[in-house]
């Protein structure tokens, strides 16, 4: 996978790769986020386990997402990670390859990682910031009228086809990882959050990546208030329109 647009940078402490383009504007941002944001205007984001932030900079807005671990190892670690190579390097270089591939993915703008000791670390990723997005199961929640509804949930639908498309092998589809957005008139959806993801050659398992996101619509609302029956089948039939 080719970075050429990006920087390796070594600064006050923290292993950086950095877009070219961005890297003065953002390598103080992401010092500030190492101390917890004591210069930058940093508002706390839903998702991203309470580690997300959206950061104001004279006016341009990014998004810096602290990595936090999940699950059982989560208790006892939570932001601490453990490896020879940044696992947010690899998820930097994945979602900038299906971006170049065509992919429907935000744009990853710098990853950096602060080493602790040997192979042990803390980390962060900066996104370009989506004005208006909303997580899918947010725009579901809110989005009444019955039209506009199923052309969502179909685009949603096609945008994880895309991915697939493109090689992705997304670990976590769920429905807090698509973003729902408007463009020119047109609802847009951008698959997010490729950490741990990996590239392959052939077609990914469509029946194992919709049931996936079917377990994360009923384990967010389980009681069918949000996310009915047919607001899945919408879902499934644009992934297989492609």
């Amino acid at each position: 996978m080719s970075l050429v647009a990006f920087d390796r940078v070594d600064d006050a402490g923290l292993d950086v790769l950095v877009r070219t383009s961005l890297r003065d504007r953002l390598l103080p941002i992401l010092i500030d986020a190492r101390e917890a944001f004591q210069r930058f205007d940093a508002q706390p984001l839903h998702g991203g386990r309470g580690a997300t932030f959206l950061v104001d900079d004279e006016g341009e807005r990014f998004v810096v997402r602290g990595g936090r671990r999940g699950g059982l190892p989560g208790r006892f670690l939570e932001d601490l990670y453990f490896g020879r190579t940044p696992r947010v390097f690899d998820e930097l270089a994945i979602t900038e390859e299906l971006r170049r591939r065509g992919a429907p993915v935000v744009e990853v703008l710098a990853a950096a990682a602060q080493w602790l000791a040997p192979f042990c670390y803390r980390s962060w990723l900066v996104t370009r910031w989506v004005p208006r997005a909303r997580t899918l199961f947010e725009w579901a929640r809110d989005e009444r009228g019955d039209g506009a509804r199923a052309a969502g949930l179909r685009a949603a639908g096609r945008a994880v086809r895309q991915v697939h498309e493109a090689g992705a092998r997304h670990p976590d589809l769920n429905m807090n990882n698509l973003l729902v957005y408007d463009a020119g008139g047109a609802t847009l959806v951008a698959v997010i959050d490729f950490d741990g993801a990996r590239l392959a050659a052939g077609a990914a398992d469509a029946t194992r990546a919709l049931s996936r996101l079917r377990r994360s619509a009923h384990k967010l609302d389980p009681r069918r208030a949000v996310v009915a029956e047919r607001d899945l089948a919408a879902f499934e039939a644009g992934y297989r329109e492609g």
